[in-house]
């Protein structure tokens, strides 16, 4: 009986580091191709992906947008970016104040959206984003967009309870061609840190 117990021991044992080696090799390969150069644009601090939604996605790509996406549509139709950083390369964090400034994007309709942990920031005004029907610009068309804990005058989000990483995501619906063809020179929103706590 011992001897029984002891192959039952030893092959769950296997099944058990088996399963953790494949989660983790899972994990490192998606971690890697969201890091990775393949299919990747940068634009100042915002990053895209040339396959994000479209038919020459991967497995990797694919199993990303479904671990941290809810849906993609093709690149012709939503242009995302993403940022976890600010302008000068400093990671966004809850415990800092920032100003994001820009101008209208050449796309039917944009939006831009802050989280943290891949969620919305719990907040009494329900403020998540912005978009071009309902930022407020200055007389040149140019916007700005605060974030910080404290309430600000104008475009204002909320940072909850200042703590963790923060990211920013940048949706362009139904982007002009010129767009498309300058996903890594097209004019992007900054994102300049006014100090931490």
């Amino acid at each position: 009986m011992k001897r029984v117990f002891k192959y039952i021991g030893k092959g769950l044992l296997i099944i058990i580091v088996g399963f953790a080696l494949g989660l983790g090799s899972l994990v490192a390969s998606i971690y890697i191709q969201e890091r990775g150069p393949w299919g990747k644009v940068r634009n100042g601090p915002w990053e895209t992906s040339l396959h994000t939604g479209s038919t020459e996605a991967g497995p990797y790509t694919r199993a990303k947008v479904a671990l941290f996406g809810t849906l993609a549509l093709d690149p012709s139709e939503v242009g995302y970016y993403i940022t976890f950083n600010d302008s000068k390369g400093q990671p966004l964090d809850c415990r800092c104040n920032y100003r994001m400034e820009g101008k209208d994007l050449s796309a039917r309709w944009w939006s831009v959206t802050v989280y943290k942990d891949f969620h919305f920031i719990p907040n009494d005004q329900k403020r998540y984003s912005y978009s071009k029907t309902n930022v407020s610009r200055d007389k040149d068309g140019r916007w700005i967009v605060k974030l910080s804990l404290k309430p600000q005058e104008g475009n204002w989000i909320p940072l909850g309870d200042g703590e963790g990483k923060l990211i920013l995501a940048l949706r362009l619906y139904n982007p002009d061609p010129s767009v498309i063809e300058g996903l890594d020179s097209i004019d992007l929103p900054d994102i300049i840190r006014e100090g931490c706590r």
